[in-house]
């Protein structure tokens, strides 16, 4: 089950989700400079789908699904560029307050520009 809080993403992508009643799922949706940027949140399965879209063309330029997520929320740290997050840790996390550092799952900014980025675990060739 993929946790976040609705009011923050709200604030972040400047738009209530869109609830889709047959997939049970939440799409935040942001355009800007003929780009579309689409996040989808599928809350039960633990799923994270990010797509951009170029104005005119139906199919997406990008996309990336991300399974097995547990946490979404953004990133407020100072000194850090605020982005969206969304994946899984490696360790549990308690709810004090603090953001869980993800071993796994996407990054996505807004400003300046749309950007997204996967969050991979690193191995030490040890």
């Amino acid at each position: 089950m993929l946790k976040w809080s609705a009011p923050d993403l709200t604030e972040f992508f400047g738009g209530v989700a869109t609830f889709h009643d047959d997939t049970h799922s939440h799409s935040f949706e942001v355009s800007r400079d003929g780009l579309r940027l689409l996040v989808t949140l599928f809350a039960l399965e633990g799923a994270v789908y990010v797509s951009i879209f170029r104005d005119g063309l139906a199919k997406p330029l990008f996309t990336v699904q991300r399974e097995l997520c547990t946490h979404a929320h953004l990133t407020e740290a100072e000194g850090f560029r605020r982005c969206f997050e969304a994946g899984t840790t490696k360790h549990p996390v308690t709810d004090m307050g603090v953001p869980p550092l993800l071993a796994c799952g996407v990054r996505v900014y807004l400003e300046p520009q749309f950007q997204v980025e996967l969050i991979e675990p690193r191995y030490d060739a040890a």
